[in-house]
């Protein structure tokens, strides 16, 4: 069971709507035991039977055997793969590299492990293209050269590369969670100033007074535990497979699934979608319902979500929605 061929050929009795196809197991070394959901490494003889949505095969036994020889080596361990590591993709063959986990095997004798490592480069969806310190995205097909120190892999992407699906699916999200922790960290910094020094300088004091100016007030996703698409992802176990939206499709447009129906909740404006009909896209309906999202505005762009709440009247809804609101509450505050 060396041979990976051989080791995907045991598959031929798994299920088709499995969380983790049949490719990724192979790959990491693991054979079919033809026991329900088991499978087993070829070197080290370890043993996984249960699976998550999402699930990173190699990492999973890189935890549970970090001994093994195939995963100390897979050059060294016999292992025979389908596609030697080696060779740059063909184009019939590069669909391979949008997994990390292939990604990031390119990248043997990678020679500026001290300036950006493989596992930063495979995660921002770069494959190694064997000269120099080429790289190359498995998604958009760009490729970033002459690495620096301090460079961040998903920065670069998405300053080289903004339109790119990986980009606006993965990316962006992840620089969005960065952004938000690290402003959430500066807002514990207490910071005096002294009225008299500056006797011409208006201090701007709340958030009413940022609005005046413009300025809108950033805040942080509700649950960054659910701000990477792979995190969202695995929400999704039970997720009805009859349904047009999938979880692939959902997670893209910053959704998680709640276990409960078709019920799904934003992981950074917290605002939840349910009773999905055939036509409703994502991130119509997330724009359309929660335009102020911060999520949708960077991803998509405020025109976007201009056009969503213009096309469905969704803005005019919500503005008489609230006046109705405004006058209920002075009404019940007259009369009490």
């Amino acid at each position: 069971m060396n041979i990976e061929e051989n080791r995907l050929q045991t598959f031929n009795e798994w299920p088709s709507d499995s969380v983790v196809n049949p490719q990724r197991i192979a790959k990491a070394g693991f054979f079919s035991t033809k026991q329900g959901l088991e499978v087993e490494c070829f070197s080290c003889h370890v043993k996984i039977s249960e699976w998550n949505y999402g699930d990173q095969v190699m990492n999973r036994h890189i935890v549970l055997s970090p001994t093994c020889p195939f995963v100390l080596n897979p050059s060294t361990s016999g292992n025979v793969p389908i596609i030697s590591p080696t060779n740059v993709p063909s184009s019939s063959s590069r669909n391979l590299y949008g997994d990390e986990e292939v990604r990031l095997s390119s990248f043997e004798n990678w020679p500026s492990s001290s300036i950006v490592s493989p596992e930063s480069l495979a995660r921002a969806g770069f494959y190694y293209l064997k000269e120099g310190d080429n790289t190359k995205c498995a998604f958009c097909k760009g490729v970033v050269r002459a690495w620096e120190q301090g460079d961040d892999p998903d920065a670069e992407h998405k300053r080289h590369f903004p339109t790119c699906p990986f980009v606006i699916s993965t990316i962006n999200s992840r620089l969005l969670s960065r952004s938000s922790g690290n402003e959430a960290n500066s807002s514990n910094v207490n910071i005096t100033i002294e009225k008299d020094s500056f006797p011409n300088l208006n201090l701007v004091r709340n958030e009413q007074s940022l609005n005046e100016l413009g300025v809108q007030a950033h805040k942080g996703p509700k649950r960054s535990n659910f701000a990477t698409v792979e995190a969202r992802l695995r929400s999704f176990v039970g997720w009805s497979a009859d349904l047009i939206q999938t979880p692939d499709i959902l997670s893209q447009a910053g959704f998680y699934y709640e276990g409960i129906g078709d019920q799904v909740r934003c992981f950074h404006c917290d605002g939840g979608l349910r009773h999905w009909d055939p036509h409703d896209d994502p991130w119509t309906e997330h724009a359309r319902w929660f335009p102020n999202c911060s999520f949708v505005k960077l991803v998509k762009g405020q025109e976007f979500v201009t056009a969503c709440a213009l096309e469905h009247g969704t803005g005019s809804n919500m503005v008489s929605i609230s006046l109705i609101l405004s006058v209920m509450l002075i009404h019940e505050t007259v009369c009490t």
